[in-house]
């Protein structure tokens, strides 16, 4: 739970907290995901466990955007860099277009 402290409070590298906590662990989950998928759907498994599973690599990927975004803004508070601003970017970019629009449809 301390390097989630870190992350949320800004005290890991800009490259570490895009790199690793926005790409590297959302792709894991997302690959998760789409092994699941597969699989409930090969074996024509009932679709109850599948949006389980759904819901919870959903839950998981909005806790982890928010806490990258949230420590992206508190290292561009103590520098602001050309490279944090694109990453922020990226990022809210990434937020909206995932659970923000889908809502408003």
């Amino acid at each position: 739970m301390n390097i989630l402290n870190k992350l949320v409070r800004g005290e890991l590298s800009l490259a570490v907290t895009f790199w690793i906590f926005y790409i590297l662990v959302r792709l894991i989950v997302n690959c998760i995901f789409g092994i699941c998928y597969t699989l409930f759907f090969a074996n024509r498994i009932p679709a109850t466990p599948f949006l389980e599973i759904l819901l919870v690599t959903s839950i998981i990927d909005f806790i982890i955007i928010i806490m990258v975004i949230i420590g992206i803004f508190n290292i561009l508070r103590k520098k602001v860099t050309s490279w944090g601003i694109i990453a922020l970017i990226i990022c809210l970019i990434n937020f909206i277009t995932i659970f923000i629009v889908p809502v408003a449809d």
